[in-house]
């Protein structure tokens, strides 16, 4: 898909479909898109490969034009039900562009608009497992790269998670904001090639309730490494223990 336009889709999904054993080479444009109403999805085996958007009038740091792997989120009315996304691999990169412009290339991203629960729900049954996610950027000041933007009740595991920006995205600009997630036995890469890299990022809304198990990190991430903007969370909200096994 070579599109100039907002939101163009390689596939955008329906409902009681599988999309598999695909190579998508988005540029301007996104992958797979889930919108309100996609449920009993299956999104398995399939190559992305998405390229950032070009500049436009309304990119703004906060707000940079984006091109996702696959994306989730509720735009219509009805729910997002029992989906499960498994063994694909994403590598997205950003295009050089002007300095004056902010692009974003993200691997999964899954999040919610903040509208009436009534005529959109949080979505439920939501499965990511044993995918490959590798994103990068060249200027993270103007071009962002995020493997997995999360949103609300969804179980994520066996993933691997790489970016040279940052990993993983708790909230975001578009009123998305991630809540009761479950992330278990995840891999957290940091790829090499910038200054700017955040193992997680906790940004918009107030992001609560999710659950990291197991988590692994390589490449010189650290679960230290997290940086927050924007947000409401205070060092209380969180809670951390340790389980050493030994043999």
């Amino acid at each position: 898909t070579r599109i100039v336009a907002t939101n163009g889709f390689a596939i955008s999904v329906g409902s009681n479909a599988d999309v598999f054993s695909n190579t998508l080479q988005p540029f301007q444009g996104h992958g797979i898109g889930l919108g309100s109403g996609s449920n009993h999805v299956r999104i398995y085996d399939n190559l992305i490969e998405p390229r950032s958007w070009p500049c436009s009038e309304y990119a703004t740091y906060f707000y940079p034009n984006a091109s996702h792997g696959i994306r989730i989120k509720t735009y219509g009315s009805g729910n997002i039900h029992d989906v499960d996304i498994s063994n694909n691999r994403i590598i997205g990169r950003t295009i050089t562009v002007k300095s004056s412009c902010y692009t974003k290339i993200s691997g999964i991203t899954n999040y919610i608009i903040d509208s009436d629960p009534a005529v959109n729900p949080n979505p439920s049954n939501i499965s990511i497992h044993g995918n490959t996610v590798k994103v990068y950027t060249d200027d993270y000041r103007h071009q962002h790269a995020v493997a997995y933007t999360a949103g609300p009740n969804a179980d994520i595991s066996g993933n691997t998670f790489a970016s040279n920006h940052i990993v993983i995205d708790m909230s975001n600009a578009d009123d998305g904001v991630a809540l009761n997630s479950r992330m278990v036995s995840n891999t957290l890469e940091k790829l090499p090639g910038s200054d700017g890299f955040n193992t997680l990022r906790f940004g918009y809304g107030r992001p609560s309730g999710s659950t990291f198990v197991d988590t692994r990190v390589s490449g010189g991430a650290s679960l230290k490494d997290m940086l927050f903007t924007r947000t409401y969370l205070t060092p209380a909200d969180f809670n951390v223990s340790w389980l050493l096994t030994v043999k």
